[in-house]
């Protein structure tokens, strides 16, 4: 597992400055998060539905993005995909990616 470590996080690393320096990245926000997560051994990434509201043809949804229980960003959207991208891309900037 060492050995992995130390091949990928290089890698790893370089992405990540990458994004700091142009702003943005390639992929969408969930994805970016899972990555950065899996990076620590252990720690367990999850989206919870909070809250929704609005009639079915226009719900709107309130999702809590969470690691290992701390909720780290929070969106909304009118689709549960739509409010965890936004849940994401909120804990991303906690982490100052």
């Amino acid at each position: 597992m060492a050995e992995a470590e130390r091949f990928l996080m290089p890698f790893i690393t370089k992405e990540i400055e990458s994004v700091r320096r142009k702003g943005s990245f390639n992929g969408d926000p969930k994805t970016l998060l899972q990555q950065f997560v899996q990076q620590a051994e252990g720690d367990f990434l999850e989206y919870a539905v909070v809250g929704q509201s609005g009639p079915d043809h226009m719900k709107t949804f309130k999702v809590e993005a969470r690691l290992n229980s701390n909720v780290i960003g929070r969106g909304e959207g009118r689709s549960k995909r739509e409010a965890e991208q936004n849940a994401a891309r909120e804990a991303l900037k906690l982490f100052g990616i």
